[in-house]
Formats: structure tokens, sequence, C-alpha cells
């Protein structure tokens, strides 16, 4: 709550300008995710970049974001990386993500979210099956290339391996980029402020509704399962 903020923590990050009600947790939380991932892109200094999709933090009203909030958002921090992929490498783990999110058989899911990106655009079918559901990918505004080498930047995830990055292997010319997730968050707000992102469907499905409350719900309509999923994909 931010009534009970630390006062050593009360030191401005930047401005803000979010404007979302406190009704809209979920357009929140994405924003806060689209401007983390884009500043680990800005800060890697790559083609791309993905995060973990994390969800802990309430909306913030306009102004100014303090240190406070930024741990309530991220309340964790982690080296920064960075590595080459090719264009059947992103492909192939994509299709992967996918399938731990929308899996039909519930023992292969893990997670419930997939990757946050930027400086990519995918389009995907979520009923499609496993390995067929991602149908389009664009990398800074142009079509994926199996054979192109692509640079990625993430964050690490303690004890995985060097070539490593945000669940995806076998990353060449893996390296740590200096500075930590909070040192790119705050390094892009202050860039960037204020800051006002907008939701850009970065990743949207053929099947699915713009705005998915559920995965459960979700997943109950797309494999016909026991129950009535409509209310909570509404």
């Amino acid at each position: 709550a931010y009534e009970i903020r630390p006062r050593d923590w009360s030191s401005d990050v930047c401005s803000s300008d979010l404007g979302v009600q406190r009704a809209q947790i979920d357009t929140a939380v994405e924003q806060y995710n689209q401007t983390l991932v884009d500043a680990v892109r800005e800060a890697a200094h790559t083609d791309i970049a993905f995060t973990n999709g994390f969800r802990f933090s309430p909306p913030l009203a306009p102004g100014p974001i303090t240190e406070a909030d930024l741990w309530n958002f991220l309340p964790l921090d982690a080296r920064l990386k960075s590595g080459r992929v090719t264009g059947t490498q992103l492909r192939a783990y994509l299709e992967h993500e996918m399938e731990l999110v929308y899996a039909k058989n519930p023992g292969d899911l893990s997670g419930g979210w997939g990757s946050r990106p930027s400086g990519m655009t995918v389009l995907f079918t979520a009923g499609a099956p496993e390995g067929r559901r991602i149908k389009d990918v664009k990398i800074g505004g142009k079509p994926l290339r199996p054979e192109a080498t692509y640079t990625i930047g993430g964050c690490e995830q303690e004890g995985e391996a060097l070539g490593r990055i945000c669940r995806l292997p076998g990353v060449s010319d893996a390296r740590y980029v200096g500075g930590t997730a909070h040192d790119a968050f705050r390094a892009y707000l202050k860039s960037h402020s204020p800051v006002e992102p907008k939701r850009e469907g970065r990743v949207r499905a053929t099947d699915l509704p713009d705005t998915v409350w559920s995965q459960y719900g979700t997943l109950q309509k797309l494999w016909h399962q026991p129950g009535s999923g409509t209310e909570v994909t509404r």
C-alpha cells in the first residue's frame, strides 16, 4: 500500500502518466511489463528483448514514480544478459512458450504467462496443435527470417546457464550487460519521462479476445472442458 511507503524510499524515479483506474489491474500490469522489457532492450542495445510477465503491483495514479513503486512492481532484481539467436531458434522458442500456456494436457502447462517481447510482434492461434500456433512474427516491423541472426536481451534467472535468456536456450555470444533490471528501468524512465505506455498488441491471438482475464476460463473454452469460462474470459 502506497500510504505506508517508507520515507527513505520516497525519492522520485520519474514522473508517470499511466492514467489507469483501480479496476484495470491487468491492463496496468501489462503497461508495467511493456515498459520494463523496452527498458531492458534499450539497456542491452539489442534487436529484441524478453522478460517474464511480472504482476506484483497495483496500478499507479499519474504522478511521480518512487523507489517504493519500483520495488512494489518488481520486488526482485536481476543482472542483464545479451547474445545472438537465429530466426529458427526464435520460432521454436515461441512455439514452446505457447505450449506452456495453452497446452491441452494440463500436465504440460507451466507458469500461465508467456514472455513479454520488445522489438517484436507475434500473431498466433491458441487452439492450434502444438508446434503450429505461431502464424506470423515480425522483428522491427520486418518478417522473421529463419536463417537470420538477431541480438537478444533479457534478465538473468538465478542458476541458469549464461547461454539461456528468458528460457531461450542455446544463445550464442552470450554475455552480461552492465547494470540490472532495476538500473535499466530507472534509466529508461529518466530518459522517457513522462511515460504513458499504451497496449500495443505486440502478441495477439486469432482466436481469443483482445483482453483475456483468465487462463483457466480460456483453456476451458479452447479444449471444451467441463464448466463455464464465459464470465472469466469476457
